[in-house]
């Protein structure tokens, strides 16, 4: 069987990640980087024994790979319409990272534009990869729990984040849009209104916390809690959490659960085995199974698990919040 071609552009966390994963794949074959930093490029190429582009050159990257079945497109969250447009236009499948966008009309160019091209548009909404919430959503759809009241959803992150990343993305984007995904596939209906509410104890102008509250078409309520002004503490962590509750039952998903820690006099760690762990030298977990997905999708012409309108839904309650933010009232999503 043919090997499938693929280049990866933003080489941060995730480009790194989708790299590595498709540099493994035995169905894959990785053939070029680019990064808007040079040297990041030309070292990660070189470790991977791939071709290397720098900055501006993601273009001249598919000009000399046209031949490439597919593109990652890792870049921070408001670049992602350029290279994604770009990929397209080229005839190549396409993976973005979450979210799809950061503003509603480059979510519905990118949309419309896989449409008219007949490619794969693939968001990489990891949660629909996690097993944990995977089985939640399946006993919601199964009726398990009756009809769903409420939901409650948090996703904190340390002020370090934001204040690496403050400005350039706000948390509802960064943070908030993981669990809007999620909330829209287990409910399966959309979100009609949102109410948000902010606090800010930084210097930077940005919103250290945002709490959401979101009405659904049915009437149900989901609460969304989201900051990344929190202080790096030791302890058991449970910045992440998922409940649903129902008329006949409640869902509670532990999605902050590793299975074990490491305790210490000054420090406790909480090893990472569910998203990327390395078992005999092989990466596995939850990024693994999103990148395998997504070449599994063009070799098999198969759907993807969140599609470019999927993704776009989620775009579009993340703006309301923001715009419920700036108006001090409810608003129509």
């Amino acid at each position: 069987m043919k090997r499938l071609r693929f280049g990866v552009t933003g080489l941060g966390m995730m480009g790194d990640i989708y790299a590595r994963v498709l540099a493994d794949l035995p169905e894959a074959e990785l053939v070029a980087l680019c990064d808007i930093m040079p040297g990041k490029a030309a070292e990660m190429a070189r470790k991977l024994g791939v071709s290397g582009y720098a900055g501006t050159d993601f273009a001249e990257m598919l000009r000399q790979h046209p031949d490439l079945d597919g593109v990652a497109v890792t870049t921070p969250d408001a670049d992602h319409v350029g290279p994604v447009l770009a990929a397209l236009d080229a005839g190549m499948h396409v993976c973005v990272e979450k979210p799809l966008s950061t503003t509603v009309a480059d979510g519905q160019r990118m949309a419309e534009r896989a449409r008219r091209a007949g490619r794969i548009l693939m968001v990489g909404h990891t949660l629909r990869f996690q097993p944990q919430f995977i089985a939640m959503r399946e006993a919601v759809v199964r009726g398990e729990i009756g009809q769903v009241l409420h939901i409650f959803a948090r996703r904190n992150n340390p002020s370090a984040v934001r204040d690496r990343l403050g400005g350039r993305v706000s948390v509802a984007f960064f943070l908030g849009v993981h669990d809007i995904d999620m909330l829209l596939w287990t409910m399966r209906q959309p979100v009609i209104k949102a109410f948000a509410k902010s606090v800010t104890r930084n210097d930077r102008g940005v919103a250290d916390s945002i709490l959401s509250t979101l009405t659904f078409a049915d009437g149900a309520l989901a609460l969304l809690e989201n900051s990344w002004g929190m202080p790096a503490v030791g302890g058991r962590p449970r910045r992440f959490q998922f409940d649903v509750a129902g008329t006949e039952g409640v869902i509670e998903v532990y999605a902050h659960e590793q299975g074990i820690g490491i305790l210490k006099a000054d420090a406790t760690d909480y090893p990472g085995t569910v998203f990327l762990p390395e078992v005999q030298g092989r990466l596995g977990g939850v990024y693994r199974d999103q990148v395998e997905h997504f070449v599994d999708c063009i070799a098999r012409g198969r759907t993807p698990a969140c599609t470019a309108e999927e993704g776009l839904e989620a775009v579009r309650v993340a703006a309301a919040i923001e715009r419920s933010l700036r108006e001090g009232v409810e608003v129509d999503v």
